[in-house]
């Protein structure tokens, strides 16, 4: 059978919503706003008046702005609104930043509150050379969700400043740099949240950066060569750059400098890269930073013949972090001082983009599939510096060649933003609409540093909820693999915890029976639904099947089992018992592949007297994987007074199982027993 559940829940939410004043569809609430003329006050004017969900419109001509930004006199935060010209070309602002102080188009985002830009042209033809005080247009705030789009930017050595705990979608917009200002250019210049971000775990492959994706740049008018960075990244940045044609242009991911720490993951891909007209930039990407995965690349003309790594604090003082020399305690400090390479790993350094658990990780970066010239473009370290050459060394710090299956995926192209206003919506109105989903256990597993065997005292400590944890059947591990976000947020008690991704989770070795944790629950539970991510490691061929979670009781239990006896799996299947500890087993099961990770289902309900196993697939927006499998079970049973993840069985040991199973994100749902449970989510679709 397929799940299919009623939209009841999300229908209340939405009440709920509209009761309250939320977020609306625009059908039901949106106005079109209209400023007067392109001035700064009648454009400020429109915007201040504007509510959640409506459109200014910004109407054609050209404007010179140069003492006054829209927002001078008001707050510069921007409402959950559209601000959209007449098109490129069509309603041209000029900024005129001659003059120390003056203000550019300022957007100042908060989170919670999407907003996009369309529609406009930015022209800075009337400052030539000025770069030192502010952009064209500058986005700063904590909006995680804002979208700029349709808009051209020209003629000014800063054209989009983008600085903070922010992010979203830079996408289909021009910039153009045909007036040489005799200098540096950096026409997208993004600073990040700062060094608490290396605290954080990475997020490659998620919505969780800076989106840059099917823009057009063309600096045909600047310096004819040397440094002409059309994009910057810089102070702990995460950034994705794809899909867009650069044209006398380069990347740079700057690594420590102008006082900020050095970017922190960069995702280069699917560009197309061309000099023209004499344009001779240094190169087209230099990482000096943080982890990057580069790949898919076109690169036609340019000198530069790598994609150069570089470490500038191997032997040089970059303040305020100062020069790696063994003795900074901001640096890894495995090679002493005195010695080539001290201070290795450096805080910060191609290769060393994570530092979660307060201890160096290293993140290698990856290059392939990239052409210069219709050969091979690769990573390389061009310094002859030996201290450089020490800290940065492929097949550790960085390998050209793909990135193995579990380190890294592509976010979904195109960035779902691109679909419009709605997605905007969407991307708040959707947690919104889907308030917490109530639960009686949340474990997050955020204890502990990886590689630690797992305690009483690190699962009790981020166990949110009633219950407890012991480790008395045996040995599972803290690991940073296969992390993923909670797929909606979840409530306990009082508290909520946001749909964010965790830095840890559980692994158990597939070849020892008897191997797991436990959880005893407050009371007996008729009626219990267990969630969590798990990925199963097993490749070979084996007939004693896995208890891989399991729910027991004083009258029966209820198993989710990893079995692979044809070899053609590995397969899910429920188990459990009828009055009297008859065993049984689902008739069907479902068929999954060894290392995916999969968001199951463990349902047990003693009034129907079933055990039900699911699998949802969180790449395919958690689309069902197969049927729901059942097996009967103890009929008006006393109810599960524990649960385990491991391996709970007894049915002998694999030694030929060399892999390892991974478990993430547990929820426990005793008090509705709602089934399915995926926090945040319509009923699933089933998937292909």
């Amino acid at each position: 059978m397929n799940i299919r559940s009623t939209r009841f829940r999300w229908l209340l939410a939405l009440c709920l919503l509209v009761a309250s004043g939320g977020l609306l569809p625009k059908s039901v609430r949106a106005e079109i706003r209209t400023a007067a003329a392109l001035t700064p006050e009648a454009v400020g004017a429109a915007i201040c008046a504007a509510k959640d969900g409506d459109t200014v419109q910004l109407p054609a001509g050209t404007a010179v702005w140069s003492t006054k930004s829209w927002n001078t006199g008001h707050s510069p935060k921007v409402k959950t609104i559209i601000i959209q010209g007449a098109g490129i070309d069509q309603t041209i602002i000029t900024v005129d930043k001659s003059k120390n102080g003056n203000t550019s188009f300022n957007l100042e985002g908060t989170e919670g509150k999407p907003f996009r830009v369309t529609g406009i042209t930015l022209d800075g033809s009337l400052h030539p050379n000025e770069a030192s005080w502010g952009a064209l247009m500058n986005v700063s705030g904590t909006c995680k969700n804002f979208r700029i789009d349709q808009c051209k930017f020209k003629n000014c050595d800063v054209m989009l400043m983008i600085g903070g705990d922010t992010y979203g979608l830079i996408d289909h917009c021009h910039f153009d740099g045909e007036i040489s200002h005799g200098g540096c250019l950096q026409p997208i210049y993004y600073s990040g949240p700062g060094a608490p971000n290396y605290r954080k775990p990475l997020t490659l492959g998620t919505a969780e950066a800076m989106y840059f994706e099917d823009n057009e740049v063309n600096l045909k008018g600047a310096v004819a060569r040397g440094d002409n960075p059309f994009f910057v990244a810089i102070n702990a940045a995460r950034v994705v750059i794809r899909h867009n044609t650069i044209v006398n242009a380069e990347i740079e991911i700057y690594g420590p400098g102008q006082r900020k720490c050095g970017c922190q993951s960069a995702e280069i891909y699917d560009n197309q890269f061309a000099t023209v007209d004499g344009g001779r930039p240094g190169g087209p990407i230099f990482i000096n930073a943080g982890v990057a995965l580069v790949f898919n690349n076109t690169v036609t003309g340019y000198d530069g013949r790598f994609i150069e790594l570089q470490n500038h604090r191997a032997y040089m003082d970059m303040p305020p972090w100062g020069k790696a020399d063994g003795k900074n305690p901001l640096d890894g400090n495995q090679v002493p001082a005195g010695q080539v390479g001290a201070g290795y790993p450096c805080f910060g350094q191609v290769g060393w983009a994570s530092n979660v658990d307060g201890a160096f990780k290293l993140t290698p970066c990856y290059a392939w599939n990239n052409t210069r010239n219709g050969a091979r473009f690769l990573m390389a370290v061009t310094s002859r510096n030996p201290n450089v050459l020490a800290t940065i060394k492929e097949g550790r710090e960085f390998l050209n060649e793909p990135p193995p299956a579990d380190y890294y995926k592509p976010y979904v192209y195109p960035h779902p933003l691109q679909e419009g206003w709605e997605a905007l919506m969407k991307s708040v109105a959707g947690a919104a609409a889907f308030a917490a989903t109530p639960v009686d256990i949340y474990q997050d597993m955020q204890s502990g540093a990886n590689g630690d065997v797992l305690t009483p005292a690190l699962m009790n400590a981020s166990h949110h909820g009633g219950g407890k944890w012991s480790s008395d059947k045996g040995e599972l591990w803290v690991s940073t693999a296969k992390l993923r976000d909670l797929p909606g947020p979840v409530s306990v008690g009082r508290t909520t915890y946001a749909a964010k991704g965790a830095g840890r989770c559980w692994m158990v070795h597939d070849d020892k029976s008897l191997n797991a944790v436990t959880c005893t629950l407050p009371g007996p539970c008729r009626k219990i639904t267990l969630a969590c991510y798990y990925t199963p490691g097993v490749t070979i061929s084996f007939g004693n099947q896995f208890d891989t979670i399991v729910m027991s009781g004083n009258h029966g239990y209820a198993v989710l089992q990893t079995r692979n006896d044809d070899g053609k799996g590995p397969y899910f299947r429920a188990h459990s018992c009828t009055t009297g500890w008859k065993t049984t087993f689902s008739p069907g099961q479902i068929r999954v592949l060894s290392g995916k990770t999969y968001w199951v289902n463990l349902h047990f309900d003693a009034e129907q007297g079933e055990t039900s196993a699911a699998a949802f697939d969180p790449d395919n927006n958690f689309a069902q994987v197969g049927e729901v499998v059942v097996a009967n079970s103890w009929l008006d049973s006393t109810g599960m007074r524990w649960i385990g993840f491991g391996r709970t069985d007894n049915h002998g040991p694999n030694p030929t199982a060399k892999t390892q199973s991974y478990f993430q994100q547990i929820l426990i749902d005793y008090t509705r027993g709602a089934f399915p449970l995926i926090p945040g989510r319509e009923a699933p679709k089933k998937s292909p």
